[in-house]
């Protein structure tokens, strides 16, 4: 069964995003998200998925270049 993807918004750098825009509920590599986003320079979106991850919102899967993030729907529930 898919999850549906809460909608809430988040402030990324200069603008607002969804979270589903932000991170979809696929595993995304960091190019992939600077690409999806371009207003956004990549030290940002950098500074954002280690802090993330760090709060435990995303899950990092893999190590180096081919490390990739996807949200953690789990903590996401449980803080609800």
């Amino acid at each position: 069964v898919e999850q549906e993807a809460p909608t809430s918004t988040h402030r990324v750098g200069g603008g607002s995003m969804s979270r589903t825009q932000i991170m979809p509920l696929r595993r995304l590599m960091r190019a992939e998200l600077v690409e999806q986003i371009p207003a956004v320079s990549q030290t940002t979106v950098q500074r954002t998925l280690t802090e993330l991850t760090r709060q435990g919102r995303i899950n990092k899967i893999g190590a180096g270049r081919n490390v990739k993030y996807r949200w953690n729907w789990e903590q996401e529930d449980e803080q609800r």
